[in-house]
């Protein structure tokens, strides 16, 4: 029963990890289309030459 209750828990804190991985990288991309937004012309030329 023990085994029952730490697989539980380790499934748990994956998930917890894997959402918060999600929130990390859309948090992200919201600051990319906030600046894009500021200034358009500069920083799409800017994310071109990264690519």
């Amino acid at each position: 029963m023990d085994n029952f209750w730490i697989a539980d828990k380790i499934k748990h804190q994956i998930e917890a990890l894997v959402l918060e991985s999600i929130l990390a990288v859309l948090e992200k991309l919201t600051d990319k289309v906030i600046t894009i937004r500021d200034a358009p012309e500069n920083k799409i030329v800017e994310s071109l030459e990264k690519f």
